[in-house]
């Protein structure tokens, strides 16, 4: 194939100016060239803040019996989810016999009138589709994943385990059997699982709302009368409110919503302000023996502010400063520099009512003492000096990627959704996330000189064996109370 003739007196008019030009004169031998100068790398690249994405515009529609729909029509979601949020929990509708709403949690989605789990299950398989329930211990849920062009048969299925759960012998059988297991043996042998529950029982006693403990023997005694009365008591007085995330028209999606809650209500007034936190004071330990094992879990919770304190900006930063993430202080100093663990997990619970300031982390015996030792450091240290700019700058970063990433699925639209809700505006978003970009060293610091300070209330807890950790834990000075892993995961410690 020929050059094309344009392409031929192009190449011809560059080749000319080549040969016009005069080639540039070599250095004389010997002669020293200065290199090209190299990028300085002396000192970071100033990297701009990201700028935070608009609010979220949500569209709040009243269906019948003043329940509230919250849509929030999201491009680009194929999928939509539905979540249906009834405002009584297990504390709620429960208080005296807390295994009933666990069960009926669990049964809420496993079957609908004469339909049983498995049939329900193919129903939805068939049009992709997914159902989810839960039973915490301020509201319950029950949620649908639907492809967009499968949701109004999703909505139907939805519909039916809401208005007619079948709540049947065989799935409660079932669900006493293995909750009696995770009690009595799965979690007793699992060293997370049982820091993680005796942490939640020690911060939570028995006396708070939210301090309900599960009882094998109250498991076995569930019956299905017992979850037919809890249903219908939730049924008849637990407000409602309905969440929408996904490509939809709000419109179009109204009649569906209200056949969705035709026999359901009433709404929701907004969601309830939570129970006043447990007094803690002084430290206290905790010790769980699991015999024969090489390693320990070990946690520690201290009092936080929770999210609707005016101090919840800075909370949130104290916590990726020192505890929550890979690049927070006690995890770069436990991993990084002593190389004693794969890594911290730090978090703040900012739950009303229960907030807290966690760490967890899982290391060889004989370094329990040494990892106390370090973490009580680095307590001090935020709780004496501010975070540096850049520790700060840091973390601001990641939370404004977080708060820009909102939209990206289902889970995050659906997180951002319910956010929006508990602070009454979708704007609310949006000036939380702008309150964190406006907090001050000094402000994460003054936060950190009360509630990680030496005269802060502390709560340990270490799971490990005895024989092993006991003598060194003794020498340190701490005293440490002994139980074993099933009084642990039940709840049952020595001053109870």
């Amino acid at each position: 194939m020929s050059a094309h003739p344009l392409l031929l007196l192009g190449l011809r008019a560059a080749w000319a100016q080549a040969e016009a030009e005069p080639p540039s004169p070599a250095p004389p031998a010997g002669a020293v060239v200065d290199p090209a100068p190299a990028p300085d790398r002396s000192r970071l690249p100033v990297v701009p803040p990201p700028r935070l994405r608009p609010p979220l515009e949500p569209v709040v529609m009243t269906l019948q019996n003043d329940v509230q729909a919250w849509i929030l029509p999201t491009p680009g979601l194929h999928r939509a989810r539905v979540s249906v949020r009834f405002a009584d929990g297990i504390s709620g509708l429960c208080p005296r016999a807390p295994a009933r709403c666990a069960a009926l949690g669990d049964q809420l989605g496993a079957g609908a009138g004469a339909l049983d789990a498995e049939a329900v299950a193919q129903a939805l398989d068939g049009i992709d589709a997914e159902l989810r329930t839960a039973m915490g211990r301020d509201a319950g849920w029950v949620e649908l994943d639907a492809p967009l062009q499968h949701l109004d048969l999703g909505l139907d299925r939805l519909r039916d385990v809401l208005i007619d759960p079948s709540l049947s012998r065989r799935e409660l059988r079932r669900w006493r059997r293995e909750t009696h297991q995770a009690l009595t043996s799965h979690w007793p042998s699992d060293p997370w699982a049982t820091l993680s529950e005796a942490e939640r029982h020690l911060w939570l006693p028995p006396d708070h709302p939210w301090g309900h403990r599960a009882s094998p023997g109250a498991v076995r005694r569930v019956r299905a009368g017992d979850l037919r009365a809890a249903q219908a008591e939730r049924a008849a007085r637990s407000p409602l409110t309905v969440f929408v995330v996904g490509d939809v028209d709000p419109e179009t999606l109204r009649p569906h919503l209200a056949l969705l809650i035709n026999e359901l209500g009433p709404g929701a007034a907004g969601p309830p302000p939570g129970p006043p936190p447990p007094a803690h004071a002084g430290q206290r330990w905790i010790g769980v023996d699991m015999p024969g094992r090489s390693q320990a879990a070990l946690g520690l919770s201290l009092a936080a502010p929770d999210s609707a304190s005016p101090e919840a900006a800075a909370a949130l930063l104290l916590s990726r400063v020192v505890m929550d993430g890979f690049q927070s202080r006690i995890n770069l100093l436990l991993r990084e520099e002593r190389g004693w663990t794969y890594g911290v997990a730090g978090r703040w619970e900012a739950a009303p009512g229960a907030a807290r300031f966690q760490v967890q982390v899982e290391l060889p015996l004989d370094k329990v003492v040494p990892a106390v030792v370090d973490i009580e450091a680095e307590l001090a240290r935020a709780a004496a000096t501010p975070p540096s700019q850049a520790e700060l700058a840091r973390e601001q970063a990641g939370v404004a990627r977080e708060h820009n990433r909102a939209l990206i699925d289902e889970d995050s639209a659906s997180a951002a959704l319910v956010s929006a809700w508990r602070w009454g505006e979708a704007a609310a978003l949006r000036a939380r996330a702008d309150a964190v970009m406006a907090v001050q060293p000094a402000d994460v610091q003054a936060l950190a000189a009360r509630a990680l300070g030496p005269e802060a209330a502390r709560r340990w807890v270490v799971v490990g064996d005895r024989a092993a950790l006991g003598p060194a834990l003794a020498a340190a000075g701490f005293d440490v109370r002994w139980i074993s892993p099933q009084d642990a995961v039940l709840g049952r410690f020595p001053t109870d």
